[in-house]
Order: structure tokens, then C-alpha cells, then sequence
């Protein structure tokens, strides 16, 4: 057995690859504010028309980033060189519900469905990133399924590895139609 400071094993000797700021070089600057940019649009076009919200650019940048390096730490540690949209989405949404980006603005009272703004703003991306939108399914299991998801982002810890098996199977349910009640 390897000592963890055995410098011939990869993890101890590339540990300096782990840092959020190798990382971000790694990734770049231009993929980091194109996917804010695509976040800003989502939060526009899904929830523009919310009072007394906004995204806070910088911590949605916060989001971006750890979704990066995440991203980046999953691919080192378990040798996955893609990751499909399911993933990507599923980290979208666990970064953005982790550190809420949208902020509600100072003086505004919030209403009930405003304190769970950044898990809808969460699913919206992610629903955005597999080609899903709301609205486009008019039948009561879509609507819960959204709505479990919520309450789950909001109360509970989520696997990530759990939830992209969960798109993966919405994201097919999308394709090829939903159940009937």
C-alpha cells in the first residue's frame, strides 16, 4: 500500500492540478462567460418577470467556477473522458442551488415561491442545458416532477450522480412522450 505521500502516485503528485485557480486557467476564461452568459439569459427569459430578484453576476460566477472544477475533479478521479449533457446539467443545477446567485433585492418582501427562487433558476438551466422547457408538457407528472425537484434541491442533499440518471430518464420521457395518467 502506497503512502499517501508517496510522490510516484498520480493524485499526491498532481494535487497542485486541483486548485480552483489551475483549474479555471485550465478552463479558460472565454468558456467561464459564455456559460454566465447562458445562465443570464436563462434567469432572463425563465424568471425576468419575478419582483424583487435578481442574479448577482458575481456569484453566479462563483457557481460557474465551481462547476468547472468539479467538472474537472470528476474526470481526474474516475478516468471519464466526456461528460454528457445529463452530467453537465446535473452540476449546473447542484452548483447554482448550492450557492444561490439569485438574491433578493434589499427592501423587497419576498413571497413564498421567491424563497425557493435558485432551485427553479437551478432547474431552469438544467432543463435549458437537455432541450427541455417547461410549459411544453401540459400533463400533472411534469408538473410534480418539477416540483419534487425543487423541494428536494431546497431540503435535502442531492447526488449528483443520482440526479444525472434522473434527466437522463426525464430527458427520454421528453423524447419519446410522457406517461399518460
Amino acid at each position: 500500500m502506497k503512502s499517501p505521500n508517496n510522490e510516484d502516485d498520480p493524485v499526491f503528485s498532481d494535487h497542485q492540478k486541483f486548485g480552483a485557480k489551475d483549474i479555471l486557467a485550465r478552463v479558460g476564461s472565454d468558456r467561464i462567460k459564455r456559460r454566465m452568459l447562458f445562465l443570464t439569459e436563462v434567469f432572463r427569459q425563465d424568471m425576468g418577470d419575478w419582483n424583487g430578484i435578481y442574479l448577482n453576476q458575481y456569484i453566479l460566477r462563483v457557481a460557474v467556477e465551481s462547476y468547472f472544477c468539479d467538472i474537472y475533479r470528476l474526470k481526474f478521479f474516475r478516468p471519464v473522458t466526456w461528460t454528457d449533457t445529463h452530467k453537465k446539467a446535473a452540476f449546473t443545477i447542484k452548483w447554482l442551488s448550492k450557492v444561490h446567485p439569485v438574491q433578493v433585492r434589499q427592501g423587497f418582501e419576498p413571497e413564498k415561491g421567491t424563497l425557493m427562487a435558485n432551485e427553479y433558476f437551478a432547474i431552469c438551466a438544467g432543463m435549458a442545458l437537455l432541450g427541455v422547457k417547461e410549459g411544453q408538457h401540459d400533463n400533472a407528472w411534469f408538473t410534480r416532477y418539477w416540483t419534487n425537484l425543487a423541494y428536494l434541491l431546497h431540503y435535502h442533499p442531492v447526488s449528483v450522480e443520482s440526479l444525472s440518471s434522473e434527466l437522463f430518464l426525464l430527458k427520454t420521457i421528453d423524447d419519446i412522450g410522457t406517461p399518460k395518467e
